[in-house]
């Protein structure tokens, strides 16, 4: 329990977690974002349809203690999830990337 503790401390505090399957609804894949930083962030999925059509999903701006999600279709693929920060004056920064 410890090295738990001392794990999900030493995560960044944007609380982006990778995982293998993400959650589905009816709609398709669910991803979430809960922002825990003390600024601004958003969470943005660039991902292509079964024809390699390109497409990008964001959440709105996301303040401290905010959750978004984004759904994207369940047959997606060449999945990239991106967290960014807002450092000044919407001048936005790639925090974190994750392929899925």
């Amino acid at each position: 329990m410890k090295d738990e503790i001392d794990e999900d401390e030493n995560q960044d505090d944007l609380g982006l977690r990778a995982a293998s399957k993400s959650p589905t609804n009816n709609a398709g894949i669910v991803i979430t974002l809960q922002n825990r930083a003390a600024m601004n962030t958003r969470l943005r999925v660039l991902y292509t349809d079964p024809a390699c059509q390109p497409y990008l999903a964001e959440t709105n701006t996301l303040v401290t203690h905010e959750t978004g999600s984004v759904v994207i279709p369940s047959n997606s693929q060449n999945i990239k999830v991106t967290v960014q920060k807002d450092m000044i004056a919407s001048n936005w920064r790639d925090i974190k990337t994750v392929p899925m």
